[in-house]
């Protein structure tokens, strides 16, 4: 009787205990990471990292001849020192003791690592790295290294129920589109399994990396992490690097944050995963090479000479007066007194117009506006149109663009300004969205109460150069307008917003029984970032387009793609021989060859 009722209460409990698990499952893998201030916790980690570059692009055929090898490894501890819980999220240090270290370039090998090195790093609540401190004697040589390692950390604090959802990383070759996922497990167990893939945003970029992080429900900290990851970098001229790299982490144990080391090295450089101060340093060394021996004196003499250069000529001239520009400041009130000299439709006029452009500041945007206050019609007229490349517009220049949008004499002037306009807030929606949403706001007014065709085509022009994500559903409204003209300016105008509402409007008009439509759909297409999703839409519309400006426009769509989507080769090898007019087969023969001399 005994046994029985021992047998009865097991089977009890192991019933119940699935009930549990089963209704733990049901609720979802939600998760929250804690890190604990004053707490220190240590993890097994193993890292391997064997890359490969081209110093020089001039490999016979476009063959990738590797002149440049580089492997990491190493294999040891690191500790998590977490100093401060702050609102935004938390402040840590990182430490290393290595079992094992190996750095090689190009046969020479180094197994030196510093047993001081530290890194401080600010983790966001979105699980980012906003910031780090690197010790500037360690800096040059363990930085890449670094940052690999510590960026496999980045998993946002808590998934808040969510099964899946999107963030973006960077690092120093590009930004990625990164997508989570919880996998679901038939029994749940003590961790949630989080899986993250990336998509880059740079289009020369073919990269396969996935990254899998166990998440302890119950201790709330991350106990396991596995990457692998396989990126092929290109250019115009070919595969320009390739790498491979793996990293593992396991979690060990935690212990409380010893006290500072006195002995640390003090002086720390900022920088971002995606290297920014790495960058200012790259930035600087090829400014100072650019410049080379040139003086005002020379500067001044070629200016003049600008009408007879060649494009090269002028290319050399212009680079070379960014990098003076930039490694001293002051000489923007030089570059002032030389734009003051020349009339707008010179040549050298226009160059160093575009160059305050280029430079952007603050000072130089200045520079513009005070020139095209006191000047002409037609220096002014210049200088507004080239406003709407700048990439941090200042509330001064906007105020100016728009003062001219309202008070400039012929009704196409005032068109042109209220397009800069439109251009000034795509750039603004980064740095500044409040501003960039009153521009859209303004326009968006405009239109809804306009009953006049050319006004609201004028307005969605102008919207159209905005590319925020509000603009999809109010142009959207217009595709069904009485006019043909409307609907080509609101189908136009989704050309800059990549997102996936609106590229599911251009790929829809894709097979539009309006020729036009079909035109300006496949040229808005080329604009946003592509899905893989493309290659399949683009290969079913060419078995039956006949309209030749689409067909072509695809090509160059599939050959944009083909780096990060190499199914886009065999679309094209599938389709181009069975063109039959001759210019546009020439023109796929000629893209195909360049997309195949690139992937090879």
């Amino acid at each position: 009787m005994k046994y029985r009722a021992a047998v009865f209460g097991l089977s009890t409990i192991i019933i119940v205990s699935f009930i549990f698990l089963f209704l733990y499952k049901v609720k979802g893998g939600a998760y929250v990471i804690e890190y604990e201030p004053g707490s220190s916790y240590r993890y097994e980690v193993k890292y391997q990292n064997h890359a490969a570059g081209m110093t020089s692009l001039m490999g016979q055929g476009h063959s990738y001849q590797p002149d440049l090898k580089v492997n990491y490894s190493y294999t040891g501890q690191m500790l998590i020192d977490v100093l401060e819980q702050t609102d935004q999220g938390y402040t840590l240090a990182f430490r290393f003791q290595p079992e094992s270290f190996i750095a090689e370039m190009n046969g020479s090998t180094s197994s030196r690592w510093p047993q001081d090195v530290v890194v401080y790093a600010n983790l966001n609540r979105d699980g980012l790295f906003n910031e780090l401190k690197f010790q500037e004697t360690y800096y040059e040589e363990f930085s890449p290294l670094l940052k690999d390692i510590i960026a496999q950390f980045q998993i946002s604090l808590s998934n808040q129920g969510k099964s899946n959802w999107q963030s973006i990383e960077a690092d120093f070759s590009s930004a990625y589109d990164v997508y989570y996922e919880i996998d679901e497990a038939l029994i749940p167990s003590w961790d949630v399994h989080v899986n993250k893939s990336y998509r880059p945003q740079n289009a020369l970029l073919r990269l396969e990396q996935v990254v899998d992080i166990d998440v302890s429900r119950f201790s709330k900290r991350i106990s396991q992490i596995a990457m692998e990851r396989s990126k092929v970098t290109y250019s115009a001229s070919g595969k320009l690097a390739e790498e491979k790299a793996h990293f593992s982490a396991a979690f060990l144990s935690v212990t409380d944050v010893p006290e500072a080391d006195s002995n640390t090295d003090k002086t720390f450089v900022r920088d971002t995963l995606n290297g920014e101060y790495q960058r200012k340093l790259l930035e600087k060394q090829m400014y100072e090479q650019t410049v080379g021996t040139e003086s005002l004196t020379t500067f001044r003499t070629r200016l003049r000479q600008i009408p007879s250069l060649d494009n090269r000529g002028k290319a050399s001239l212009f680079y070379q007066l960014r990098a003076w520009v930039a490694l001293d400041p002051s000489r923007l009130e030089q570059i002032k007194l030389w734009l003051s000299l020349y009339q707008s439709d010179h040549p050298a006029f226009q160059m160093l117009s575009t160059l305050l452009v280029s430079i952007g500041s603050p000072e130089a945007q200045n520079i513009l506006l005070d020139a095209m206050a006191s000047s002409s019609p037609e220096k002014q007229n210049a200088i507004m149109l080239k406003l709407i490349f700048l990439d941090h517009p200042t509330q001064e220049s906007e105020s100016a663009v728009r003062d001219l949008a309202k008070s400039l004499p012929s009704e196409e002037k005032r068109l042109q300004a209220q397009l800069v306009l439109g251009g000034m807030a795509r750039f603004l929606q980064d740095d500044d969205r409040a501003r960039s949403l009153a521009i859209f706001d303004e326009v968006k007014e405009q239109l809804t109460a306009s009953s006049d065709v050319q006004k609201i085509e004028d307005a969605l022009s102008v919207i159209g150069n905005m590319g925020l994500t509000e603009q999809t559903e109010l142009v959207t409204r217009y595709l069904s307008h009485e006019s043909k003209q409307v609907r080509y300016s609101a189908l136009d105008a989704l050309r800059f917003v990549n997102t996936p509402e609106a590229q599911g409007v251009l790929l829809r008009h894709l097979s539009d029984d309006d020729g036009r439509m079909r035109e300006i759909s496949s040229t808005g297409l080329s604009y946003t970032t592509p899905g893989p999703e493309f290659v399949d839409v683009y290969r079913d519309r060419l078995k039956v387009e006949n309209n030749e400006y689409v067909i072509r426009q695809l090509i160059d769509n599939l050959s944009q793609m083909s780096v990060q989507y190499p199914d886009s080769i065999q679309v094209l090898e599938n389709y181009i021989p069975k063109i039959g007019i001759t210019s546009l087969k020439n023109h796929g023969e000629s893209v195909l060859k360049s997309m195949k001399s690139v992937s090879d």
